[in-house]
């Protein structure tokens, strides 16, 4: 070979080193911009309760408010070791009353479960007992990064067997929002024990590809390739997340645990259109709800007499008469 080729070949070497140097680079900034624990904390906004509005919140004999409640309840933290060896935690409210009747009450992206107090105490005023789990990269969670509810499911599908563990007659209801919904719907994909009854999602995606694409383009206004691409291959080599298999779609067409999707119609961050698509395409017993006006993940706010009549009235078909009922205030 001749000096100019070997030098021909030696740049072009050297380009393409280069450019895959880049691509990862690209792909490393978009993951710690939205996939690690220093970017979901950089965004959420728990508005904890103080040491002092703890201590009053104690003291009441009635509550006034959702957040009076997560109040006086704040050091009911529960945590447990996985068989994979990690520990996960999560926030548990049972009643004085026996009641068979769990709900696993799951956030979304950048949220928590102080964020989901509302929800939890209209299944909690119901009768409920209320497990609210951390997911990864946020809160009381030890992992440093954001699967999207794709490793997350099985940490649910854990925190099921555990309240089976101590109430073998428990009738378990799985909520979720947003990313929250997705985790519901990718667990629903599992083989679950039958004291799961029912999943309800509100505002879930169908893909974490999808939606990813999606504010991609909508929201950074950036081109996919490179920078949608290098961010996936960069999740696949830190925390083997592959958001093509993120994939609640896929799980709710093998599901047979009966869900309720809820969408608001004016939803764009996880677009109104992937209610349908979920919906169609789920094979197990299924129900939908439509928010008229509702965007984002307040859906239960815009209209929340058919929000929560639907919720238990969809719930009241799979659970059987029990304790639970006779917890209503």
């Amino acid at each position: 070979m001749s000096k100019s080729k070997k030098k021909g070949v030696k740049v072009a070497l050297i380009g393409s080193a280069a450019a895959g140097l880049a691509y990862l680079a690209a792909g490393e900034a978009f993951y710690e911009v939205f996939l690690t624990r220093k970017a979901v904390h950089k965004r959420e906004k728990p508005h904890l309760p103080s040491q002092a509005e703890i201590e009053r919140c104690k003291a009441l004999e009635k509550y006034e408010s959702p957040s009076e409640w997560y109040a006086a309840h704040d050091d009911n933290d529960i945590e447990m070791i996985t068989l994979r060896g990690e520990t996960i935690h999560a926030k548990l409210f049972t009643h004085d009353e026996p009641s068979h009747t769990y709900v696993i009450c799951i956030h979304g992206y950048t949220s928590s479960p102080y964020r989901m107090a509302s929800p939890a105490y209209h299944f909690y005023e119901r009768g409920y007992n209320v497990l609210m789990p951390y997911l990864g990269g946020h809160g009381l969670s030890e992992k440093k990064t954001v699967s999207m509810g794709y490793h997350d499911r099985l940490n649910i599908v854990d925190w099921i067997d555990y309240i089976i563990t101590f109430d073998r007659q428990a009738e378990i209801i799985l909520y979720g929002v947003s990313m929250g919904a997705a985790t519901t719907l990718l667990t629903t994909g599992e083989k679950l024990p039958e004291n799961v009854k029912c999943a309800i999602s509100d505002c879930g995606f169908t893909s974490a590809w999808e939606e990813f694409y999606l504010q991609c383009t909508n929201v950074a206004h950036l081109p996919p390739f490179p920078f949608l691409y290098a961010l996936r291959r960069v999740a696949i080599l830190r925390d083997k997340f592959d958001p093509k298999e993120c994939s609640p779609l896929q799980c709710v067409a093998r599901s047979v645990t009966p869900t309720l999707f809820i969408h608001g119609s004016k939803d764009v961050f996880v677009p109104f259109w992937m209610l349908d698509i979920l919906y169609d395409n789920a094979a197990c017993e299924k129900q939908k709800l439509v928010i008229e006006g509702a965007e984002h993940a307040n859906s239960d706010d815009v209209n929340p007499e058919l929000y929560w009549s639907t919720v238990f009235n969809f719930i009241d078909k799979y659970i059987t008469p029990s304790a639970a009922a006779d917890n209503v205030a």
